[in-house]
This record gives structure tokens, C-alpha cells and sequence, in this order.
């Protein structure tokens, strides 16, 4: 899991929420990382706004939110295993494509859904 903290455009006022999110794969072309985006547009996306160089960036168009990489981290007891690791073929061209290899593309939320 992937950690970011809420700030201002310098990164310099960290907030006390956030969010987090998958890790799933890499972009080819950046040392930009695809998260799992929960109910994103009332859909469950693969998505490349996450940006894991240490500075603040926006995550919307407006520029009016903008969030910091804090960390990766583990569930408590978690033993990582060699197939947690990203190798080649979790490299992907655009976060498109790598919607379309799981059909994550298919698959719609309904907005407000909650588990029971």
C-alpha cells in the first residue's frame, strides 16, 4: 500500500487525512506508479495521479487538492512474498491498458454503494 498525506501546493502544511491506496503496476514511460482508485466517477479504476517523488502534486484539474508520497507500508504481521514484488509484465504503456487486462473497465459501482 502506497500512503499520501493531504498538504498544500509546497508540500510544506501536511494535513492530518489522506489516502492510500493498491499498488498494482508501473507506467513504462515514468517512474509513475498505477494505484487501485476505489469508486473513481462510480468505478473502480487503475489509475496513474499518484506520484511517488516526494514533492506535493494536484490530484484534480482545478490544482485545488494536492497530496505528498509518505510511504509504503505493510498490514502489521503481513510476510511479503516474491509475488507481491512488481516484475516486468506489471509495466504498463497507460493506466488504460492495464484497466483493460483485468476488464476493470467493465466492472460499475453504484454511487453511495456501501458493503453490508
Amino acid at each position: 500500500m502506497a500512503v499520501f498525506s493531504d498538504c498544500d501546493s509546497t508540500g510544506t502544511n501536511i494535513k492530518s487525512s489522506g489516502h492510500v491506496t493498491f499498488v498494482f503496476g508501473k507506467l513504462l514511460d515514468k517512474n509513475t506508479y498505477i494505484g487501485l482508485g476505489g469508486n473513481q466517477g462510480d468505478m473502480i479504476t487503475l489509475s496513474p495521479n499518484y506520484q511517488f517523488h516526494g514533492k506535493a502534486f494536484p490530484m484534480n484539474i482545478k490544482k485545488t487538492a494536492y497530496k505528498i508520497f509518505r510511504g509504503f507500508y505493510k498490514p502489521k504481521g503481513y510476510i511479503v512474498k516474491s509475488e507481491d514484488t512488481l516484475i516486468h509484465s506489471d509495466n504498463y504503456a497507460t493506466a488504460g491498458s492495464a484497466n483493460k487486462k483485468i476488464r476493470l473497465d467493465s466492472l460499475r459501482t453504484i454511487t453511495g454503494e456501501k458493503d453490508d
